[in-house]
């Protein structure tokens, strides 16, 4: 099989989630659940199921879920690998969103989780480490 560097990191990842999710679902412990996640039923298990669908599926309604419920300002990108479930890939061109009179500064780091099975990508910048200008509202329904 000739995969990309983004599919077997898929692949790796939805391995890994699928275990996690035996592992809950037998009430062996788990995914930690992040104490951010408040907008809507956020137990393990519905985190899990999001995460799993995005990976598996790239389904954008569990990508824009995990974004509303999972998600906020000032998380690490450890922390947003984390809550989507999925390593998002470090942009090295990102100047065309800094160049625009936005709301981010040249030092900003860009980062990437997707696409999902819609084609789109969503693209989160951290300013010393944190996510900032990120609006959970963005995502909704």
């Amino acid at each position: 099989m000739n995969a990309t560097h983004g599919q077997l990191r898929r692949y790796v990842a939805a391995f890994c989630l699928t275990a996690s999710c035996a592992t809950i679902l037998s009430g062996c412990g788990g995914v930690p659940v992040l104490p951010w996640l408040a907008h809507e039923d956020t137990s393990q298990k519905v985190v899990a199921e999001h995460q799993q669908k995005f990976l598996i599926d790239g389904d954008p309604k569990s990508l824009d879920w995990l974004l509303r419920n999972s998600i906020e300002s000032g998380m690490t990108v450890e922390e947003v690998n984390s809550a989507l479930g999925d390593a998002g890939e470090k942009l090295e061109r990102d100047g065309q969103y800094k160049n625009t009179g936005g709301l981010y500064q040249q030092s900003d780091k860009g980062y990437r989780w997707g696409p999902d099975r819609k084609g789109r990508s969503v693209t989160l910048f951290f300013r010393e480490g944190r996510l900032v200008n990120f609006n959970p509202d963005d995502f909704a329904e």
